[in-house]
């Protein structure tokens, strides 16, 4: 700050638009009393236009017209068209009387016993384990049609002797 002179001297040489910049008036200049003065001067330009506006009178076919055209702009006409678009679509689908429906429900006793083995042997990682173990202990409806409870120690002889050593690593 001690060296302004200098600074100057260096602005100058470096770029003497800027420095010429500086030594002119900043900013803008207002005229005295000008905003006392603005807000007469504005009303006297709107007070005229004002008195001169009448509300015209409109006929009913050229309000009508006029409620068209404003009703068909493009966002309500959009918005009349996605509607009457849902209530078609709507329509069309609850009188449908080519919908496909559910099939009749099938009684259990209905499907033999091998179907049912086969979907049970096919889906039984689909089933619950815990509803299986509670149905095969009787709990829930009694004991399973077919399976003999007095000789299930056979069975799970059998099905330990058919188990790998891979198998039961997987088990565990």
């Amino acid at each position: 700050m001690k060296n302004k002179n200098g600074l100057k001297d260096e602005l100058r040489a470096i770029s003497p638009l800027l420095s010429r910049l500086k030594e002119g008036k900043e900013g803008y200049q207002v005229p005295n009393d000008y905003f006392k003065s603005l807000p007469d001067e504005v009303w006297q330009k709107v007070a005229p236009e004002q008195a001169e506006a009448v509300e015209p009178t409109y006929s009913r076919q050229s309000r009508l017209t006029t409620f068209l055209q404003n009703f068909f702009r493009p966002k309500y006409a959009l918005a009349l068209a996605s509607v009457a678009l849902l209530l078609v679509a709507g329509f069309y689908f609850m009188n449908n009387e080519n919908a496909a429906t559910l099939p009749p429900a099938v009684a259990l006793e209905e499907i033999s016993d091998e179907a049912l083995d086969t979907y049970i042997n096919d889906n039984i990682e689909d089933f619950d384990e815990a509803l299986l173990e509670e149905q095969l202990a009787g709990k829930i409806g009694g004991p399973l049609p077919g399976l003999d409870l007095e000789n299930s120690e056979g069975y799970y002889d059998e099905i330990i002797d058919e188990l790998d050593i891979e198998d039961i690593e997987d088990l565990l």
